[in-house]
């Protein structure tokens, strides 16, 4: 073993001792405890970034690749683009449909509807790229969109339709869907909240045109 490898070895062992005593994200049924606003980093995950760093292989690297391609096929995506954050995902989400070289795209001025229960990375995405959001009411029982609430708000203006599946519980996707075909919208699906979950059997993100999602 050479001397990079040895005082590589040593870091890992010192990440993990330091983990050990510091750190405790361990799931306890006994007593569930789900941390929303801190993040819960694994040793594993701690010594993978570090060795980025160490490495300068920082920004579209084997690993971005990889995992783009390793997440893209289970969620029955065409394609998949890693970036910094749910928030950036959803920015570059709109930004592609609104750039003139996309199918039908939208243009400044178009009405997009939004759920009331969404973040303000939801919503400012569509107002940067010159949309206008209409915020229509959610189902108080699934805290999702509701859909009659969707048909009502639908105008000559609309021409996109942006769905929040809320902490991991998807839409109503049928009725959903249903809406968007009649009307001829584009659908894109905020699933930041819901990695891994699935209407029918079917991932969530895989509905619309396009999904974003997020670690965090």
């Amino acid at each position: 073993m050479n001397e990079e490898n040895i005082l590589r070895t040593r870091i890992s062992e010192a990440i993990k001792a330091y983990c050990e005593v510091e750190h405790s994200n361990e799931f306890q049924p006994e007593t569930p405890h789900i941390r929303l606003h801190e993040p819960t980093f694994s040793t594993e995950e701690i010594d993978a970034a570090l060795e980025c760093l160490l490495t300068t292989q920082v920004t579209m690297g084997t690993k971005v690749k990889n995992f783009e391609k390793a997440f893209a096929e289970p969620y029955q995506h065409t394609n998949a683009m890693m970036v910094n954050s749910g928030s950036s995902a959803n920015l570059l989400a709109l930004a592609a449909l609104a750039n003139s070289s996309a199918k039908e795209p939208f243009k400044s001025g178009d009405e997009i509807i939004v759920p009331a229960l969404a973040w303000s990375t939801t919503i400012w995405p569509i107002i940067q790229m010159g949309l206008i959001p209409v915020i229509v009411d959610i189902d108080p029982e699934t805290l999702n969109i509701d859909p009659n609430e969707i048909e009502a708000a639908i105008g000559p203006k609309t021409r996109g339709l942006m769905i929040v599946h809320v902490y991991g519980n998807p839409c109503n996707m049928e009725a959903i869907q249903s809406i968007v075909e009649r009307h001829s919208l584009i659908l894109v699906e905020d699933c930041c909240e819901a990695l891994g979950a699935k209407y029918d059997g079917k991932p969530v993100g895989s509905f619309g045109r396009c999904g974003t999602f997020s670690f965090y």
